[in-house]
């Protein structure tokens, strides 16, 4: 945006139809959470640089070995206000592993992101979305809540751009939670239009919030809902 001389000063340029863009936006009827696994890595960082231009928020799930070596991207993400919850600490099946060895998961996983964002995770996800009881039972044990989705588009498994976008936008509903994967380059290229095509059906980027009710289409005692 440029500036114009005016009779009080400089003052912003708007562009042409600017006013019209934002006024042409629909009202918010509903939420849709956005969330991230794997990271942070390189690819945080642009999925990063892709939400403050939307100026939209999202949850990360990080694994706490990504976090201690790359802790910038963890660190820029919590400066940006987004949500982070523990995704283990080196991605493993957690109810194939001795329970032992999932709480070391859970448990270093908590330090890393404490340590470097300065937030202590009230949320997590299991790897592959997989959890026996005893794993359910150890999440909440460190004071989080496990939360998976309502719809998960594949996004690691080679799908074009437009087909990953396609897909959520004709199953998502308000309230839901998405799966996606912050490494996936297609996932980066669809992720502007997504955020549109949300927005134009009145559902806006939001939180997850741990509810007292199981819901289940995000198989999870949570939902999305206003930041």
């Amino acid at each position: 945006m440029g500036l114009t001389l005016t009779a009080n000063g400089f003052v912003p340029a708007v562009r042409p139809g600017a006013l019209a863009t934002a006024t042409a936006r629909p009202a918010i009827r509903g939420h849709v959470a956005l969330t991230f696994d794997d990271g942070p890595s390189a690819g945080t960082g642009v999925v990063l640089s892709i939400l403050a231009e939307a100026q939209a928020r999202a949850t990360f799930f990080f694994v706490g070995g990504g976090v201690e070596a790359d802790w910038r991207f963890a660190s820029r993400a919590a400066l940006a206000g987004h949500a982070i919850g523990n995704h283990s600490y080196s991605h493993p099946d957690l109810s194939a592993v001795p329970l032992k060895d999932a709480a070391v998961e859970l448990g270093r996983t908590q330090a890393a992101i404490t340590r470097y964002t300065g937030a202590v995770p009230t949320i997590g996800r299991p790897p592959f979305g997989s959890a026996n009881a005893d794993v359910v039972t150890l999440f909440r044990e460190y004071g989080m809540e496990p939360v998976l989705w309502a719809f998960n588009p594949e996004d690691s498994a080679g799908q074009a751009a437009a087909a990953i976008g396609a897909a959520i936008l004709g199953a998502v509903r308000d309230g839901d939670i998405v799966l996606l994967h912050c490494a996936q380059r297609e996932t980066q290229r669809m992720l502007p239009e997504l955020i549109s095509g949300l927005r134009a059906r009145g559902l806006e980027p939001g939180r997850i919030e741990i509810t007292g009710e199981y819901q289940e289409r995000n198989h999870s005692y949570a939902r999305a809902v206003s930041w």
